[in-house]
């Protein structure tokens, strides 16, 4: 892992820094096979999820909302969109739950591809040249993997799932978005 500082930041303080894991290319040839194959497993994802899917990018998500929103406007109604980005979402993956998903979906390779994946990550903090000490990412995937992204989706499908049955509850909708 190398820090990299981030412009315009403190310096002194953790948040100053960006930690970057420079893997080998073997291992994330191996974490987009296995990304790949998972992405194939449509069940393991909400319908409305966009990013890191085959055929449906996060930039076809917002041109299906935005083409949705200018018909409802020329039909005069309101519009509401709202785009969020959830800060650190990676860091918040638990391999239990996520080894769980997998497993009931029997996807047993790839629950043990991603058990090896989501163990703690011992790194070293240097200064100057100097070991300074030693420390552990425990929790998470790995930032800038093409695996972690698909991994995110399928550990937050049953969530969206529930949100999208309790909004379909108080407000149903009038169409479906569609591809």
């Amino acid at each position: 892992m190398v820090m990299i500082p981030k412009p315009g930041k403190d310096r002194t303080r953790v948040k100053g820094w960006r930690p970057i894991v420079l893997a080998n290319t073997a291992g994330k040839l191996t974490e987009k096979v296995v990304a790949n194959g998972l992405q194939r497993q449509t069940t393991l994802f909400d319908d409305a999820q966009y990013g890191s899917r085959v055929n449906r990018s996060a930039t076809s998500a917002m041109v299906i909302a935005v083409s949705t929103a200018c018909k409802e406007i020329a039909k005069g109604n309101q519009v509401s969109l709202l785009g969020k980005d959830i800060v650190s979402a990676f860091n918040n993956v638990r391999a239990t739950k996520l080894l769980k998903i997998l497993t009931e979906h029997n996807l047993i390779k790839e629950a043990a591809f991603c058990k090896e994946y989501l163990l703690p990550r011992p790194f070293q903090i240097l200064w100057d040249s100097e070991t300074q000490g030693s420390a552990s990412m425990d929790d998470g995937t790995v930032q800038g993997s093409p695996l972690s992204p698909v991994i995110w989706l399928i550990y937050i499908a049953s969530t969206l799932k529930k949100a999208d049955r309790r909004c379909q509850e108080i407000t149903p909708r009038a169409e479906p978005l569609s591809d």
